[in-house]
């Protein structure tokens, strides 16, 4: 009690508003009253204005830092920096190690490595390679509320030391370094002092905190973001811990209360004692009083329980109007759900229509895009082919020229002789320098045959890997199924799963020890025989996933299996439904409701459920009695259009498709090819599956073998396309050898006559070479641009029809879900209708019962009254019990005989006496106090929550319209919605103002946009909150340059608004831009030496950094 006395007392009327009460405790769920916290727009006229600063301070005296101090720690070996009162800047580069120093921060005063997200440990955060690390942080200690100014003086400092063991040690120091203490309950005090919260992500936030609040898209996470950051959760964690021992104390109450009977007993014994010693006569009076009165408390307690059964019968028929409005409200849901249900399946027949439409015009635009392509691209390489030709051509036509004109002036400096035998040397290499030409021209052609060898193999190798994939997925699937069927051999329902034969025998099991008022069943699949068993797939699509169903008798066994299920049921695969509903042994009597009037077979006539909750779950659930078993398709969509039977509602085929009963006529296709469950051969099923795996594994055993192949032919055309490369670079070689020595030979030669008629009848060839090589460009340049327009037209067209393909896919699935929802809904609401219907039952039963045993005891009470007359013709009024006076007179004549024996001890009887009553008497007014102090804990804890809901709701409201206000700034318009009933944060914002734009929430913002509605978002909660720094790390990695100068201009704003509070920002980007005063300090970082952008944690220089 002193201690929750303590906990209560902890909040004091006297103490400084600037204070907060640090809150410890589990947390304790809270509805009651949650619906008047919630906050609208009209009520932001009612929102807290800023706090009051005085305007001779300038700047804040207690609680922010004003240096920071680091020994190997992190990447640091050692890192020191000076923080401003206000503002203050540190950036850096990626990897310079920002980051670290926000983590030295929490880590310095007491934060766990956990809360920072850079490690599980703080013995990670010592460099590698140190035994140990240093973390130093120097508060600020000023003014009327400074901690202990006199031992302390100005600042302190919060000294804490890392070993690698994992041991820390803490060192709390004056401002002229005196250690004042180590202990970590000092921090604590000093923390709750200067409302330090090192744990809270608004005060400091990391870049992971950031990060994951920017993409969080759960309005959930927001709101416990909130209530994190402005303390609420601590409130609410303490209240519960206060309403736990105020539990506690009530279950000593109780305990005590359950003793006091027997003691009260006791002294009843030794008192009657103690009264026995006046006389025997008078026990013999008391006896014949007692033995009147009990024959009249007898009366008196018949008369009591009549009047108690009246009262209960009047208030039983009081509740029966409550159960009639259940039961019509359940009618009227399960027709409102099967109304949405059938609207939802008509929408995804119209979209399924209009999918098989656009599917072959879809697949003809494809195979035309494919081709225009490929032409296209043959097109561009003929004409890039044509160009280079034109090249090559032009220079060896340049090459002849100039060769021309060196023979022309060489000729006249040579004799004869001479002339004749360069002239055959230059003929000779020429010669070889032709047939290197020619080799080369082989090597090139083969390198491009390399080339597309290698392309076309990477293609086909791409193709396979991918196929291969697919065909394990499926061997491993079929291998799934396959191990289920073989288990169905020793057990048939292993075919439901692997798993289900070990939960049924822990229903078994559990049954037998009572923890089950009713055996659950299931699963519903089993329970089914079919008359023919060639119906089995269609009998699957009927019921889906109704076969792996389980029925329950009541809500507390449903509790107890759902515990089962959640035991044996692998992880990754959906829970099996189960259908709650009192189990009869009576089946429905479905005689007036059923399909009258057809010759074909219906669903109970072709499936067998001897089970009455099984027979009954099939038509409350699935409506089978509607339900009837055509063979072909066509005969059954003519069948029920034309000549519905009565109470037909829909029918099957044997394939499993489904066709509605009506004109306007629904009818979806089944797309399995064979029964999964109801089989009636298991061993065929066992072979066919077999066989599709073998089937499976010879293709993928054959398109391993094809993808090894490419694998080897990828290998071979690289090593051939390797030697080729150096082939030719050999032949280049030797071409420029042979080409030297020809110009050498040409050099020194110079013939009087010379005779270039045949060089110059080659360059005119080379001519026109060129000239038809241009004209073929020109064709082939004119069928590009055609063939480029016919594929870009084709092109449009196709991304026509495509979009068109997908805007349809995309509006199914949320169609398909939507009818799975409103399926369940369905059947929900079929459940309350049976349950709510079935109590109904009950309740009118009960009431017949309680009647008839009101005539009973009234019977009893006259029988009773006959006799007490014949006992006492006067009738005593008492209020004890028969039973206790029966006691009584028993003990009375047990004294009467002891007392005839012998008295006793008189003064021991009297001193017993004496002490039991005396106890009895303390032991009752000390449970009255305890109620009293208990009564007091409740009126308390009424205030204390009023007081916490005012408390919410102003907090909410002042965020709400510093969000405005920040978001204004930028020419946005937003709010924030709070739901305090159902913990719900949701954030939209406008970008750009205007009535014709409508406001979007987060997720569809930009990155820049949404960076910016985030900081906005946490400055509005830093004016919820009370502490005397703020970081903020890398707040604007997601913003443009405009996002970021308006962030920054806003935060630089808010900072000078409020110079009684540090700002720390932490960034990468460069603040040259902003020119540091008295209230604006930027520190730059020196960028990583290591030689890479990330800052790794291995081995590093012992290197001081400043």
């Amino acid at each position: 009690m002193s201690k929750v006395a303590r906990s209560l007392s902890s909040q004091d009327d006297n103490a400084p508003p600037s204070k907060r009460v640090r809150f410890r405790g589990p947390s304790r769920a809270s509805t009651e009253g949650d619906c008047i916290d919630d906050v609208s727009d009209e009520e932001l006229d009612q929102s807290q204005n800023p706090g009051f600063v005085p305007p001779t301070m300038t700047e804040a005296e207690v609680g922010i830092i004003e240096k920071v101090s680091m020994k190997n720690f992190m990447c640091h070996s050692r890192l020191e920096f000076n923080f401003g009162p206000n503002v203050n800047f540190i950036v850096g580069h990626n990897g310079s190690g920002k980051s670290a120093v926000l983590t030295a921060m929490v880590v310095g005063l007491g934060g766990k490595a956990t809360v920072t997200n850079r490690g599980s440990s703080v013995k990670s955060f010592i460099k590698e390679g140190q035994s140990n690390a240093m973390v130093e942080i120097k508060l600020r200690n000023r003014g009327p509320d400074a901690y202990k100014p006199d031992l302390y003086g100005k600042s302190i400092i919060v000294e804490r030391k890392l070993s690698a063991d994992g041991a820390t040690q803490y060192r709390l120091k004056s401002a002229v370094g005196k250690i004042i203490s180590n202990k970590r309950e000092e921090l604590s005090h000093i923390l709750d002092q200067y409302n330090i919260q090192v744990d809270n992500p608004v005060a400091i936030l990391n870049q992971d905190t950031s990060r994951n609040f920017l993409h969080s898209k759960n309005p959930h996470d927001k709101y416990k973001f909130f209530l994190k950051a402005t303390q609420l959760e601590q409130m609410t964690q303490d209240y519960g811990t206060i309403q736990e021992q105020k539990i506690a104390m009530e279950d000593t109450v109780k305990l005590r209360e359950e003793g006091l009977p027997d003691l009260a007993k006791e002294v009843l014994e030794r008192e009657q004692r103690f009264k026995d010693l006046d006389s025997l006569e008078n026990l013999k009076k008391k006896k014949k009083k007692l033995e009147h009165m009990a024959a009249w408390a007898q009366v008196a307690e018949a008369e009591r329980e009549v009047e108690a059964m009246a009262k209960g019968i009047r208030q039983e028929e009081a509740r029966t109007p409550k159960f009639d409005q259940k039961v019509q409200e359940s009618k009227t849901r399960v027709n409102k759900c099967a109304d949405k249900c059938k609207e939802i399946q008509d929408q995804l027949s119209h979209l399924g229509e209009e999918l098989k439409q656009l599917k072959p015009k879809h697949t003809d635009g494809r195979n035309s895009l494919e081709q225009g392509k490929k032409a296209f691209k043959a097109a561009q390489a003929e004409a890039r082919k044509l160009q280079s030709q034109v090249r090559n051509t032009e220079r060896d036509k340049q090459q002849l020229d100039e060769k021309i004109e060196e023979m022309k002036t060489l000729a006249e400096q040579d004799t004869e002789s001479e002339r004749r035998q360069r002239t055959e040397q230059i003929a000779e290499l020429e010669n070889k320098l032709d047939g290197l030409r020619a080799h080369q021209a082989t090597v090139e052609h083969q390198l491009d045959q390399y080339n597309k060898a290698l392309t076309h193999d990477k293609e086909r190798s791409y193709s396979l890997r991918t196929r291969e994939q697919d065909l394990k997925g499926n061997i491993d699937n079929t291998q799934r199924r396959l191990r289920n069927l073989q288990a169905s051999r020793q057990n048939k329902v292993a075919v439901f799963g692997n798993w289900v034969p070990n939960l049924l025998r822990d229903i078994d099991r559990h049954h037998q020890q009572g923890k089950f008022r009713q055996k659950p069943i299931g699963p519903i699949g089993s329970y089914l025989r079919l008359a023919d068993p060639k119906w089995a797939i269609g009998i699957e699509a009927c019921l889906k996933n109704l076969l792996h169903a389980y029925c329950c008798d009541n809500y507390a066994d449903l509790k107890q299996l759902n515990l089962l299920l959640k035991k044996h049921v692998p992880h990754g695969r959906a829970m099996p439904s189960v259908i709650t509903s009192q189990f009869t042994d009576v089946k429905h009597d479905i005689r007036s409701g059923c399909v009258q009037g057809s010759n074909y077979p219906s669903f109970l006539d072709i499936v067998r459920a001897d089970n009455p909750v099984i027979y009954n779950t099939l038509i409350d659930q699935r409506g089978v009695e509607n339900t009837l078993l055509i063979a072909d398709s066509r005969e059954a969509r003519t069948y029920l259009r034309l000549h519905s039977p009565r109470n037909c509602r829909e029918a099957f085929t044997i394939e499993g498709d489904q066709v509605y009963a009506g004109a306007e006529q629904r009818y979806y296709s089944n797309n399995a090819d064979r029964a999964r469950v109801l089989s009636a051969d298991v061993e065929e099923q066992i072979a066919e599956t077999e066989r599709e795996v073998r089937n499976l594994q010879a293709e993928y055993e054959t398109v391993r073998k094809q993808s090894s192949e490419i694998g080897n032919s990828i290998k071979a055309n690289n090593t051939q396309k390797n030697k080729s490369h150096t082939q030719r670079m050999k032949l280049q070689d030797q071409i420029s050898k042979v080409e030297f020595e020809i110009n050498e030979l040409k050099n020194v030669e110079e013939p009087t006559p010379v005779d270039v008629t045949t060089l110059e009848e080659e360059v005119k060839s080379y001519e026109e070479q060129i000239a038809i090589f241009r004209q073929k460009i020109e064709s082939v340049e004119v069928n590009v641009g055609e063939l480029k327009k016919r594929y870009e037209e084709v092109e449009e067209q196709f991304q026509c029809v495509n979009r068109e393909v997908r805007e349809l896919a995309e509006r199914v699935d949320p169609l398909k879900e939507e009818l799975d929802k409103a399926n369940m809904e369905e059947a929900t609401a079929k459940d309350h209708l049976k349950h709510y219907d079935s109590k109904r039952r009950e309740h009118n039963k009960k009431i017949a019962d309680l009647k008839k045993d009101l005539q009973q005891k009234e019977a009893e009470v006259a029988e009773a009254t006959s006799k007490a007359k014949q006992i006492c013709p006067e009738r005593l009024d008492t209020g004890r019990k028969a039973s206790n006076i029966d006691s009584e007179i028993t003990q009375v004549i047990r004294r009467i005989q002891t007392e005839e024996r012998t008295i006793g001890d008189a003064e021991e009887i009297t001193r017993l006496f004496n002490d039991s009553r005396d106890r009895y008497i303390s032991i009752k007014q000390e449970i009255k106090n305890l109620k009293l102090v208990v009564k007091k804990f409740n009126q308390m804890l009424i205030e204390r929550r009023n007081a916490y809901l005012q408390f919410r709701h102003s907090i909410a409201l002042r965020a709400k319209w510093y969000f405005i206000t920040m978001l204004s700034q930028r020419g946005f318009v937003g709010k924030m919605k709070f739901s305090h009933r159902d913990q719900v944060l949701d954030l939209s914002v406008q970008p750009t103002q205007g009535e014709s734009i409508m406001a979007k929430d987060m997720k569809s913002l930009s990155g820049g946009e949404r960076s910016f509605s985030t900081v906005c978002f946490i400055m509005a909660l830093w004016e919820a909150m009370d502490s005397p720094f703020r970081a903020l790390d890398e707040f604007d990695v997601f913003m443009d340059m405009v996002n970021r100068r308006i962030s920054v201009d806003m935060m630089l704003k808010v900072a000078k608004e409020h110079k009684m509070r540090q700002f720390i920002f932490l960034t990468p980007q460069d603040m040259s831009k902003i020119t540091a005063n008295p209230l604006v300090r930027i520190s730059r970082m020196h960028d990583p030496d290591r030689g890479q952008g990330v800052l790794p944690f291995g081995e590093t220089q012992d290197e001081e950094e400043d």
